[in-house]
């Protein structure tokens, strides 16, 4: 994600801590024709605790707050946690009366029977349920009496009229002993990990992210042992995250791919221990097996899952709430510049010995980025090598696929890690150790220029819709980042995107409207999406991904987010019980349902095309994406001249060069001598690279004819018969 989508984003996923204590009451060959299924389609998973809307385990003393003592507040109001000397043996369970928030600050839990039990108590133990405020939703209707399961365990059942917006739960008069507690919610069971709700709400999508989950975004974890335990009864972010386990067992029960982050600070003995935990699962305690179990007590995730492997999230960003960015700046700051350090004694990662000046004397080298992108390369790499020792050669690309993904449209940051990879390890290819290739975050604003107070839910349609149709060409470049990915043989990805509306804080309602409404529409005047719903504009979204080229696109946050501020539109629905068929959700799962749409992205091969459409990017090179249709025998001619004799353009094609073409000097555009060049169909990257980065070349058009085509060389074609990519059409 760019810069200023950071601070909406992260106070989305910080906020509620806070607010909680204040208010009671989310190179391959492309065919260009229509591309069969639409498994490319994943989601981003919202963050797990008390304070957000969906809620996903049965029990919901699995994502509780903090034990207070009960009742919950002292005699000046504030929130009275349990006193640290003052628990039962383990330290899991309070030896006092105590309490703890269940639900707060989201949409609405189901009415109906919440089920507790608990183990310990005395017969004047007693479950109170506490809605504290005519805000919170359904009040109590019946509490049963206290009854004695065939187990031993006390429960209590408890109904709600109506929706649940705040549920608190005390236990008074426990004699110090009342542990072992859980509340099944509507339509859960004891035996029910997860409810039945949240299943069905993510079986839409074909890949979950767990980055929020896993607690990913600062994640202090290096061994093993630093990681939530499967053991713990609490699987939240407050808690540091949900359990390895648990994120199998999620995606294990809704047969979905997973897609991983590795905390950035992770020892490769941790990497290992994950790969293992994922192949063969684990024991009570959490250690992975090291074989194929009969009865493993966590299962490991099912064989025909595929697992996405990514290194931590946005290491790119060094902003305050991402300091895994900052860290590895600094690791790859004193790995250059401290020669010193045996450990850093010598560095690879500056193997082309770029300069350590500091142009700006702050502290930073200014090439640190590039270093930093590097050691990405490094470690993925590394990290491929870990999966492949626990799944074997045979699971790389068929069980694990391990992902490079940067910002925007992956400039700077993937190219560096990936070109680290080819240059470090010259025997192999990138595409022997990685699988995907990406920027990511193609969010489409609401520009504060158009969300001016008063501004209508037809105003907010019409801003994002402007932005939305710019998104291919713009900042995020989908030619440029799917011709690199093509050009390494990587599968392009994106590992979040989606409509953002949190610049400002202005007209919150009318963005509730524009964003929960299935018959809001942009103007019938709209020069680019007239009669736009926002279920259109998120597939126009994803397939304008699709007819780029790009594969796998997890939306961000494919879960619910409560819809009431300025940092909470960024979820797919604002109520998983009472709003599952919201427009962007059913835009989500018409995407699942339909063949994604033909490629129109690339330049048309046979054809020809402006020379500098490329760009000079990465340095010394030009580099096009080409649509060939059919594959075959092809002439590639380059109509360029050259300010000096003796200039010539090495041809790359998929990261292989094919050899040269010589550039006539003359100070006329002319044509080069013919290329011959076999060219697969579908999506092909050709690079032209100057060992000068052209200051002595310029190209003025670039033309493919079939090798039976009459040529005619020496002259200068008309500029009329350029063609330009197309990544959209009309369509959504």
């Amino acid at each position: 994600m760019t810069s200023r989508f950071v601070l909406a984003r992260l106070f989305s996923a910080l906020r509620a801590p806070f607010l909680a204590l204040f208010c009671v009451g989310a190179a391959f060959c492309l065919p260009t024709q229509a591309q069969t299924g639409a498994g490319d389609l994943g989601g981003n998973l919202g963050v797990v605790n008390y304070y957000t809307p969906s809620m996903p385990f049965s029990d919901l003393m699995r994502t509780r707050s903090s034990f207070a003592k009960f009742p919950f507040q002292d005699s000046a109001g504030n929130w009275a946690y349990v006193s640290p000397t003052n628990w039962q043996s383990g330290g899991a369970w309070p030896a006092e009366d105590f309490g703890t928030k269940l639900f707060t600050l989201g949409s609405t839990l189901a009415a109906g029977p919440y089920v507790v039990t608990y183990t310990g108590g005395t017969s004047q133990t007693q479950v109170v349920p506490s809605l504290a405020t005519s805000a919170s939703g359904g009040a109590v209707t019946h509490t049963s009496n206290t009854v004695t399961l065939a187990d031993g365990r006390k429960q209590v059942t408890i109904n709600f009229a109506a929706p649940i917006k705040v549920l608190y739960m005390g236990f008074r008069n426990t004699g110090g002993t009342v542990r072992n507690v859980s509340v099944i919610q509507p339509g859960g069971s004891a035996g029910s990990l997860f409810r039945p709700a949240y299943l069905n709400y993510v079986s839409r999508i074909s890949t979950l992210r767990f980055v929020d989950w896993t607690n990913t975004n600062g994640n202090p974890q290096v061994e093993w042992s630093d990681r939530p335990s499967p053991a713990s009864q609490v699987q939240n972010v407050e808690f540091g995250g949900v359990a390895w386990e648990y994120c199998i067992a999620l995606a294990n029960a809704a047969d979905k791919d997973m897609w991983i982050n590795i905390p950035h600070r992770a020892s490769d003995d941790y990497v290992t221990k994950l790969a293992q935990l994922l192949r063969y699962g684990s024991n009570a305690s959490g250690t992975p097996y090291t074989a194929t179990q009969t009865n493993p007590v966590h299962p490991p995730l099912e064989s025909e899952r595929k697992i996405y492997i990514e290194y931590s999230n946005e290491l790119w960003n060094s902003g305050i709430y991402f300091p895994q960015g900052q860290w590895i700046r600094e690791r790859a700051r004193a790995e250059v510049t401290n020669p010193s350090d045996p450990m850093y004694n010598p560095s690879d990662l500056n193997y082309d010995n770029l300069s350590t000046a500091d142009s700006d004397g702050d502290g930073w080298p200014d090439n640190t980025k590039v270093w930093a992108n590097r050691r990405i390369g490094r470690k993925m790499q590394t990290y491929s090598t870990l999966f492949r020792n626990v799944f074997g050669a045979s699971g790389f690309k068929t069980r694990y696929f391990p992902v490079i993904v940067g910002q925007i449209s992956g400039e700077d940051t993937s190219r560096d890690s990936i070109e680290y990879i080819a240059k470090k390890f010259p025997t192999n290819q990138p595409k022997d150790f990685i699988w995907g290739y990406g920027g990511g975050a193609p969010y489409y604003s609401l520009w504060a220029s158009r969300d001016t107070v008063g501004t209508s839910a037809q105003g907010v349609l019409n801003g994002l819709a402007t932005h939305l149709v710019t998104l291919p060409t713009s900042e995020f470049n989908y030619e440029r980042l799917i011709g690199t990915a093509t050009y390494y043989g990587l599968k392009p990805v994106c590992y979040e995107g989606g409509a953002d509306v949190a610049l400002t804080a202005n007209n919150l309602a009318a963005k509730r409207d524009a964003l929960l409404s299935h018959t809001i529409q942009t103007s019938s005047n709209h020069a680019n999406l007239p009669n736009a719903t926002i279920r259109d504009l998120e597939k126009r979204l994803v397939n304008d991904w699709f007819r780029a080229g790009g594969g796998l696109f997890c939306y961000y946050t494919f879960t619910a987010t409560s819809y009431d501020g300025q940092y909470k539109f960024w979820g797919t629905t604002n109520d998983l019980t009472n709003n599952a068929q919201s427009p962007r959700t059913l835009a989500l799962e018409d995407l699942s349902n339909a063949n994604k749409p033909a490629i129109t992205n690339g330049y048309a091969v046979p054809g020809q095309f402006a020379g500098t459409a490329g760009g000079t990017w990465p340095a010394r090179y030009r580099q096009y994406l080409l649509r060939v249709s059919p594959s075959g025998n092809y002439n590639m001619i380059v109509n360029a001249r050259a300010n000096i004799a003796g200039q010539k353009l090495e041809v790359f094609l998929n990261n292989v060069s094919k050899g040269f073409v010589n550039i006539p000097q003359n100070a006329n555009f002319v044509d080069a001598v013919a290329f011959p060049i076999s060219l697969g169909s579908g999506l092909q990257t050709v690079r032209l690279r100057s060992e000068n980065s052209f200051a002595n070349v310029s190209i003025n058009l670039v033309k493919f004819n079939a090798a039976s085509a009459n040529l005619t060389t020496n002259s200068a074609p008309s500029a009329s018969t350029s063609n330009t990519p197309v990544v959209s059409g009309q369509q959504f």
